[in-house]
């Protein structure tokens, strides 16, 4: 129980990695509302998952180390990725706009911010990639499948993957469904302070990816 307990934990943390927040972040910063933020970061969370289970298992029944190089090649794209979505969110953010909450006494059900939906939607679709290529990157791999080699009982170990990713989803939705909601309540005051946060999201996406590509050698 102890050992499960644990793979859950360590999933939860894993979440919070600089390169994961930055990610997920700038599809949260073009989410049209707290629930929508969150599926953002339960979808990114389900491909993180399911490359680390399948790396797993691989690991596992082919009694094998994890390639170094693939890891090290999944970082280095990573950082690519980082800093295309933070330039593409950065030249966008002028499509943010806000809109001022409804009249108590309307029926109105519309977002208090919104997106172009051209750019909205273009957003929506590669998190489940993404989430995939972080599970390949190293330190994700390392951190779930380094255990399997601890020896390890067959079903130990596929529980060990199973709440390692049940942990990085669930702390990961939560993150961005928490982010939504405050992005929701800042939103509600200006188009200029939901800029200002689509942009804040998509810089901060660029400098970790440079950072990641001057660490990650080729």
């Amino acid at each position: 129980m102890l050992l499960l307990l644990t793979a859950f934990t360590l999933g939860a943390a894993h979440a919070v990695a600089p390169d994961h927040l930055a990610a997920v972040g700038v599809f949260v910063s073009h989410a049209q509302s707290p629930r929508e933020a969150l599926t953002h970061g339960a979808r990114w969370g389900v491909g993180h998952a399911l490359t680390l289970t399948i790396a797993g298992l691989a690991v596992l029944f082919a009694a094998n180390e994890w390639p170094q190089l693939l890891s090290l090649r999944a970082e280095w794209l990573v950082g690519v990725v980082l800093i295309v979505l933070g330039g593409r969110t950065v030249l966008r953010a002028h499509h943010a706009h806000a809109h001022p909450p409804s009249h108590p006494h309307s029926h109105s059900h519309s977002h208090p911010y919104s997106y172009s939906p051209a750019a909205a939607h273009a957003h929506r679709h590669p998190l489940l990639g993404i989430g995939m290529l972080h599970g390949l990157a190293g330190s994700g791999a390392m951190a779930a499948i380094v255990p399997l080699s601890a020896g390890q009982h067959p079903w130990r170990a596929a529980l060990w993957l199973a709440l390692f990713g049940v942990g990085t989803i669930a702390a990961m939705a939560l993150i961005a469904g928490a982010a939504g909601w405050s992005l929701r309540h800042s939103a509600q005051r200006s188009s200029r302070a939901m800029q200002v946060i689509v942009r804040a999201a998509g810089l901060a996406s660029v400098a970790v990816g440079v950072l990641w590509l001057v660490q990650t050698p080729l």
